[in-house]
């Protein structure tokens, strides 16, 4: 949703279970964290082929925030879904799109159908 930076909170725990959190730029270890639309921005592209997320619980706040015309540039993304509350956000912000979903435990795949990728490139985005 926006440019921030960010920290593990919780840097004892086993790497698999860490948590990022918000944090000031000068705390130590913080990693810049940037949106999807400003990596189309800063690189010039206008579409990304394939999109795979693994965000660790960030998926509700990612796919419930009101911008989410990048998505629009996306032909294909493979997520892992931490949560029935991320799962029921991505749902809702993919609705009334023409993603083909498949999933397997925790990860989705959503893919445009055959051709529809070579027409988006054609056409202005579309709204969901």
């Amino acid at each position: 949703s926006s440019n921030v930076h960010l920290a593990i909170m919780n840097p004892h725990a086993q790497s698999w279970e860490f948590q990022l959190g918000e944090v000031d730029p000068s705390t130590p270890n913080a990693i810049k964290a940037v949106t999807v639309q400003s990596i189309l921005e800063e690189s010039g592209l206008k579409r990304i082929d394939y999109l795979k997320m693994d965000i660790e619980g960030g998926e509700t706040q990612l796919f419930s925030h009101p911008d989410r015309d990048w998505i629009d540039n996306i032909d294909c993304m493979a997520i892992e879904i931490h949560g029935a509350d991320a799962e029921a956000a991505l749902e809702n912000a993919l609705k009334g799109s023409d993603f083909i979903k498949s999933r397997k435990a925790e990860k989705f795949v959503f893919t445009r159908p055959v051709g529809a990728a070579i027409k988006e490139r054609e056409l202005s985005p579309k709204k969901f």
